[in-house]
């Protein structure tokens, strides 16, 4: 694993790199490597020069110069110098670098290596070695479909190599940042399809709701477009919302698809975390003990937000702890106000801190009634098979 290594040192390390996993890669052996990347770092790199050229002749350590090297640079911006003006998007990168650790800015600027690399030619350096492009590790870069919005699926499609088709993914989403797996034998030549058969190993479920599952995600490290693919996206929501299925059996639900167009949707709605890996059938066991464990822990512990096991996926859902207790006594209890008193003696005995918003966006602490009301808020809202929290709960299995 090369992690922040790779564009922070010169050639000849980078050479020595190569050398190294040239000798000691087994067959089949993987490497992930990143790195800084074009174009991306474009606009980025008269930014670090401006940085080093004034640190240079600064006193202090690393930090202290990074320090007043970025306010000069800031200072650029804010006056309007013409390179701010042309590239907003420097101005932008300054704003993101105010969040950042000022450590960050030193490692990112100020050192003397720092090269940004387009992808064809990390990829020829690596393939120089016996290495081969196994795929990106963000899982969603290696579907063409969700690599790109609609209008440049067409270009895409064309793409002779998967050189040139990461060529074209990194132009269109103006990659600044990859991180890139190679694999020690030979680049393979046949269909990297998965067959239906082999997704028919495993059931698969809903993340969430269907009404909260967007077709579209523009923030953040995981960015998809599967608004091409609406109607199937939205055939494949139904079936889950009825319980667990298996490729299959979504399939059937999809008149017109070939098993290949199913199998590679249900690929992209699994990284788009649209879908996961279930049990096969909704569990009918209700509230677990366990969950009961975790609330009287964060209680006690004063946590501000709570795991509950899910029982149909494997994992867990996370929520405020005043939440889930309402909802553990909502089960345990036959009547509103019983919930709620066990609600409210729980908090109480743990002196665990509960908030409230008032009118005007202040946190308050909440007071008794108001517990009990969220509390009797939360027994009804159990009852009520309309009401998207439970039909949420019945869908991870929290509740029969």
């Amino acid at each position: 694993t090369l992690h922040g290594l790779y564009s922070w040192v010169p050639e000849g390390v980078r050479s020595q790199i190569r050398e190294f996993l040239q000798r000691k890669l087994q067959p089949r052996g993987l490497a992930m490597v990143s790195y800084n990347a074009m174009p991306g770092w474009a606009h980025l790199q008269p930014i670090r020069r401006m940085v080093q050229a004034y640190a240079a002749s600064l006193p202090g350590d690393s930090l202290a110069k990074a320090r007043a090297a970025f306010d000069y640079v800031t200072y650029l911006a804010e006056q309007g110098a013409a390179y701010f003006q042309v590239l907003p998007a420097a101005t932008a990168h300054l704003k993101t670098l105010q969040q950042e650790d000022i450590r960050y800015v030193a490692h990112e600027y100020l050192t003397p290596h720092g090269d940004p690399f387009y992808f064809a030619d990390v990829e020829a350096a690596m393939h120089d070695i016996g290495l081969s492009f196994a795929g990106s590790m963000s899982p969603a870069a290696n579907y063409r479909e969700l690599i790109a919005s609609p209008q440049f699926q067409d270009l895409l499609a064309t793409a002779p190599t998967r050189s040139v088709l990461e060529t074209h993914r990194d132009f269109i989403v103006n990659t600044a940042f990859r991180q890139d797996l190679y694999s020690a034998h030979p680049r393979a030549t046949g269909t990297s399809e998965v067959s239906i058969e082999r997704l028919d190993r495993i059931a698969f479920c809903l993340t969430n709701l269907p009404e909260r599952l967007p077709l579209t995600r523009r923030q953040g490290a995981l960015q998809y477009d599967l608004s091409a693919q609406a109607e199937a996206v939205q055939a494949v929501h139904r079936v889950l919302a009825q319980g667990p299925a298996r490729a299959s059996e979504i399939h059937a639900a999809l008149p017109g698809a070939t098993a290949a167009q199913t199998s590679s949707l249900i690929q992209q709605l699994v990284v788009s975390q649209h879908l996961a890996a279930c049990q096969p059938v909704r569990p009918s066991a209700g509230w677990l003990a366990l969950n009961s464990a975790l609330i009287r822990s964060a209680l006690r512990e004063k946590l501000v937000q709570v795991p509950l096991a899910c029982p149909l996926t494997g994992s867990a859902t996370v929520t405020e702890p005043v939440h889930a207790a309402s909802i553990e006594a909502g089960v345990q209890f036959d009547d509103a106000q019983s919930a709620a008193r066990h609600v409210l003696t729980g908090l109480r005995t743990y002196a665990h801190p509960v908030k409230r918003t008032d009118a005007s966006g202040n946190e308050q602490p909440a007071t008794d009634a108001q517990i009990l009301e969220y509390a009797t808020a939360t027994w009804r809202a159990l009852r009520d098979p309309a009401n998207p929290d439970t039909r949420l709960l019945r869908l991870f299995g929290l509740l029969s």
